[in-house]
């Protein structure tokens, strides 16, 4: 294979024992939805897609050329030809029907998806800033036989966090859908192989639709997106090049008022978000329980917009925050107090969240 030195490149372990139905090779799309950044919200959609190779799978090294057998992707093998060894499970299947297929096998369909979970998460708050952090965290994915990954332009969340602090007004207009695609090896051990931004919701299948119209109904809702009253789209026409678009809107209407806004913190704010972020750097183990004693202002805008957002969930599960993601918080550098605020909310309420709603 010819290297091009002047490209941006990706270089991955060839995973030569996947797991295969029918004899053929497959992938998994996984629909993650962050909602925000800072706190960190993610999202995992309970269905997905199963994209299937047209051709029986080869570990012989003259097949290599073979995309038919070595490519998942839909776009390719629906140009196969019938001489292709094609089988009868078809391209594409829901993620629902792998697993009923694996739970049907005998498998540990539970286990496949918390490891799912768990790479999901990781590869959210993984970061290379420097070759200290990068040795520090390398370990830490090999416990769960992660792949290595080079992820391009700096796809981590403390980048995307500054670039939505120095971006944007309002933290809660920044969210995105992403498409994991998963590969199980013969143990039944996921490995990434990529993360797609704004994955494709062509429907080119039954099972498309079967998949993709719930998503986009539950992705808009999970959203939020308020709809501005009818004069700030005559406003825009006129502004649209003003820095100052929104100075005139009904606030009330927008409601901006509950929502997060981190330029405005006061004083109490910031004393609080220091005293806990280095309370926590001293142990690195727990969030001091206390956190959610004498809540701020701001402290209580996060709250309501992360339980309000929970109820419009629809078919998605958050995944982080979540009762046992405590974990992972020592990954994230550096810590932040939202996501600490969140974590010991989640855990001392996700069991009896009205409880939590009229805490004093």
């Amino acid at each position: 294979m010819e290297i091009v030195r002047d490209e941006n490149m990706v270089a991955q372990k060839y995973i030569s024992r996947p797991l295969l139905i029918d004899g053929c090779k497959f992938d998994l799309r996984i629909y993650a939805y962050v909602t925000s950044l800072n706190p960190l919200r993610i999202y995992l959609f309970d269905d997905g897609i199963v994209r299937f190779a047209s051709s029986s799978y080869s570990d012989n090294l003259d097949s290599l050329s073979n995309q038919y057998i070595h490519l998942t992707n839909y776009s390719i093998n629906k140009n196969a030809s019938l001489n292709q060894g094609s089988t009868n499970i078809g391209l594409k299947w829901s993620l629902r029907q792998l697993w009923n297929y694996l739970a049907e096998k005998g498998w540990d369909v539970p286990k496949v998806m918390e490891r799912i979970v768990d790479l999901v998460i990781k590869t959210f708050i993984w970061q290379v800033s420097s070759l200290r952090k990068f040795t520090a965290l390398l370990w830490c994915f090999e416990l769960v036989d992660l792949i290595f990954i080079v992820l391009e332009s700096g796809f981590c969340e403390p980048p995307m966090s500054q670039f939505v602090v120095k971006f944007t007004s309002l933290p809660s207009i920044c969210h995105e859908l992403f498409g994991f695609d998963v590969i199980l090896d013969s143990d039944l051990k996921p490995w990434l192989v990529e993360v797609n931004i704004s994955p494709s919701m062509q429907c080119n299948s039954p099972v498309d639709y079967t998949v993709k119209e719930p998503l986009i109904t539950d992705v808009l809702n999970l959203s939020g997106i308020q709809v501005p009253p009818p004069n700030a789209f005559k406003s825009a026409r006129k502004s649209i090049l003003q820095v100052s678009l929104y100075e005139n809107l009904d606030c009330r209407f927008l409601d901006f008022r509950i929502k997060p806004r981190f330029h405005l913190l006061g004083d109490k704010d910031k004393i609080k978000s220091s005293l806990f972020l280095e309370k926590y750097l001293r142990t690195a183990v727990e969030v001091d329980p206390s956190i959610l004693s004498d809540l701020t202002p701001s402290d209580l805008r996060v709250l309501i917009d992360t339980e309000d957002e929970l109820d419009r969930r629809g078919r998605f599960q958050r995944v982080f925050p979540a009762p046992l993601s405590s974990k992972y918080l020592r990954y994230c550098d550096p810590p932040r107090y939202y996501n600490l605020l969140l974590d010991e909310w989640t855990r001392r309420f996700s069991e009896d969240r009205e409880s939590g709603i009229f805490i004093e």
